[in-house]
């Protein structure tokens, strides 16, 4: 965290936006992933604040993580904010949109729009070769399934996003995926 930090007051001082914009994107991801989601909060406000940088490559490709970052820090006005708006021009972003729209449903409660966003959003990152963000679109419509009180679709979700998972290594988030596969299998076999 501390070269993290060391870079992103460097790029304040330069006043580079682009370059700034990234950094605090990182930074926020890097806070959030540490455990330490509230303290990354500033950092997605400041990112916010940024010249154009909504407008930049980077931001687009961010915004899933950054709105998963803006929720888990008890922030949903702000991921409501860094994902309005945007004007997506490439299909990358256009499934990012994707992803950070079924995020927000799912935040509202609004679980059966926010199962079918994620449902497309797990279609797009997998036709486009992107596991992580594919695995993420399953974890979240095993959740809303599971809110919804169909715990065996629910399951099947969160197996391929376990496996998906426990393919990439990436350990907290395999903990979730089996934690919640593990609930929806017992709910589905009583």
């Amino acid at each position: 965290m501390d070269w993290i930090q060391q870079t992103v007051a460097k790029a304040r001082e330069l006043g580079e936006p682009q370059y700034l914009g990234g950094l605090l994107a990182l930074a926020a991801t890097a806070r959030a992933a540490a455990g330490e989601a509230r303290a990354a909060a500033p950092l997605l406000t400041e990112l916010e604040q940024v010249p154009n940088v909504r407008h930049t490559l980077d931001y687009l490709r961010s915004l899933p993580d950054l709105v998963r970052v803006a929720i888990a820090a008890g922030e949903p006005d702000l991921a409501a904010r860094l994902a309005d708006g945007l004007e997506t021009v490439y299909q990358l972003d256009q499934h990012a949109a994707a992803t950070a729209r079924a995020l927000l449903a799912e935040q509202h409660r609004d679980h059966a729009e926010a199962a079918a966003l994620f449902t497309d959003a797990a279609g797009r990152w997998e036709r486009f070769e992107v596991p992580w963000e594919q695995a993420q679109a399953l974890l979240g419509q095993g959740r809303c399934l599971l809110a919804l009180g169909r715990p065996a679709e629910g399951a099947e979700s969160l197996s391929a996003a376990r496996d998906i998972f426990a393919a990439l290594g990436t350990s907290p988030v395999l903990a979730d995926a089996s934690r919640l596969l593990a609930e929806a299998t017992a709910l589905a076999g009583s």
